[in-house]
């Protein structure tokens, strides 16, 4: 009885891990960084729906500020995929893809 008790609760144990690393990895951009969420991205889509679409784990790989004009490129990568989006005083003027 002891045994099929230790069985169980090791199986319970092991799916608790695995429920927390597919929850982690959501998460991150392990499956966000897709040719389906690159074709959602459109000219004149602010940041925050770019964010909303790819998950906020990106890097700012550029800034430039000249006057009242504010232009960044955001970058999301995983695995040697990546999205790259331009924008100009925040709404998207252009994208580039690598490996998707």
């Amino acid at each position: 009885m002891k045994s099929i008790a230790k069985k169980r609760s090791i199986k319970v144990f092991l799916l608790s891990i695995i429920l927390a690393i597919t929850l982690f990895l959501c998460g991150c951009n392990l499956f966000r960084v897709t040719k389906e969420n690159y074709d959602k991205i459109q000219t004149g889509m602010t940041v925050a729906e770019v964010i909303n679409i790819l998950g906020n784990d990106y890097q700012v790989s550029a800034n430039a500020n000249a006057f009242i004009v504010t232009g960044n490129c955001y970058v999301w990568q995983n695995m040697g995929k990546s999205i790259s989006v331009v924008f100009l005083n925040g709404v998207v003027i252009g994208k580039e893809q690598i490996g998707l």
